[in-house]
């Protein structure tokens, strides 16, 4: 079971890599819910989660999903591991510093204008992944299960705007290699256009210029 987990794993990145521009260390963009999880599961995310993606990770959060989590922190005291654990993290500056955002808008975001940093989205909050699966095309995400980190399947929408820069790269191909057909096969039968030219001109020749064997005898 772990083998194929870890061949799904892999494709799905290949995939990403591929149309997405990924590459590794790959950044991992990390929300509270997804520290509260792993606390309670008692998963090290510094360790399982470049284990499981088979990479070197830059691991990061924002300053947002700090405050979030400290403000919740009030309300439950339970939640101090989980701050804790999500303070390890880098912060990668948001742009809100000042005006905190909530998590979920901080790293939508983060995600505008076609997730230049390449992020893998870390969250459970179901709510934030269903917005970003409906949102943002191209974008990995990953979530607990139990005691395991899982990447989620790559979305339709995914899907369906791969398949049509394909099929529109196949068109422009194909246009291309009309191209050289036409520019071909012109050339050809301006090739042949000029031998049967050259057989015209030799034809002629031959009827006008050469005497007939009467008009010798006369002479």
């Amino acid at each position: 079971m772990k083998i194929r987990r870890y061949k799904r794993v892999k494709a799905s990145m290949e995939f990403y890599k591929k149309n997405f521009g990924f590459r590794a260390p790959y950044n991992v963009l990390i929300d509270g819910t997804f520290c509260f999880e792993a606390k309670e599961k008692k998963v090290k995310i510094r360790e399982q989660l470049p284990n499981y993606l088979r990479s070197e990770l830059n691991i990061v959060t924002t300053q947002c999903c700090i405050i979030e989590v400290e403000n919740l922190l009030r309300l439950k005291k339970s939640l101090s591991g989980c701050c804790q654990i999500l303070k390890q993290f880098a912060v990668h500056r948001c742009g809100h510093e000042g005006q905190p955002l909530t998590s979920t808008s901080c790293i939508m975001s983060m995600l505008d204008k076609g997730n230049p940093h390449r992020y893998i989205v870390a969250s459970n909050d179901p709510s934030l992944r269903n917005l970003i699966r409906h949102t943002y095309c191209g974008v990995p995400q990953i979530f607990m299960v139990g005691v395991a980190p899982t990447l989620e399947k790559i979305s339709p929408n995914t899907l369906k705007k791969v398949e049509k820069e394909s099929n529109v790269l196949i068109s422009e191909r194909e246009v291309e290699r009309l191209k050289e057909m036409k520019a071909t096969l012109s050339i050809t039968m301006k090739k042949s256009d000029l031998k049967k030219n050259k057989k015209k001109k030799k034809r002629k020749f031959k009827a006008e210029d050469v005497p007939s064997s009467s008009s010798l005898e006369t002479s």
